[in-house]
């Protein structure tokens, strides 16, 4: 009995451990999205854009290689960018895709979002924070909670336990 214990106790802080991590890491990333979302924003011009559907694959690598190019203009400074949206997700689905490289026509006139203190990082595509990064940030947290609770718990039913045997 002793040693389901400690095994069940063990798997609990494992558990707990990562999902402490994943919590850690979409925390970070929303944070990063809300910061990206204050950049300030200039006109932009796009040079060349491929949307990387590849029909070799089955078009099921269209959401992973999108190629863009664009210019720029920060205080009467010329920049050129590739990005053309800075979430670590890649596209899961083309409507998305399609709703966000919209008028990405060469020539086309475009709003992007540049650094303040690195003029040259900038991005075309402003979402914000992502249904992506809020379902890993509240399933990593509604399992945080619950580990930590079933550990807390856990450890008080023990102590009690112990204290009514001695």
């Amino acid at each position: 009995m002793n040693m389901t214990v400690e095994k069940s106790s063990f798997i609990t802080k494992l558990l707990l451990f990562f999902m402490l991590g994943g919590l850690i890491w979409s925390v970070t990333i929303a944070i990063e999205q809300v910061r990206l979302m204050s950049w300030p924003a200039a006109a932009g011009t796009i040079v060349e854009f491929e949307d990387g559907i590849n029909s070799s694959s089955g078009g099921q690598s269209w959401y992973a290689n999108p190629k863009i190019r664009f210019l720029y203009n920060v205080d009467g400074v010329n920049f050129e960018s590739d990005t053309l949206n800075p979430s670590p997700f890649n596209y899961q689905n083309l409507q998305q895709f399609k709703s966000d490289s919209r008028g990405f026509d060469e020539g086309a006139l475009v709003k992007c979002w540049y650094n303040p203190s690195n003029p040259s990082a900038a991005y075309v595509v402003n979402r914000g924070i992502t249904l992506d990064i809020l379902i890993v940030l509240v399933i990593s947290g509604f399992y945080t909670l619950n580990a930590a609770r079933v550990f807390v718990f856990r450890r008080l039913y023990n102590g009690r336990k112990r204290a009514v045997t001695n």
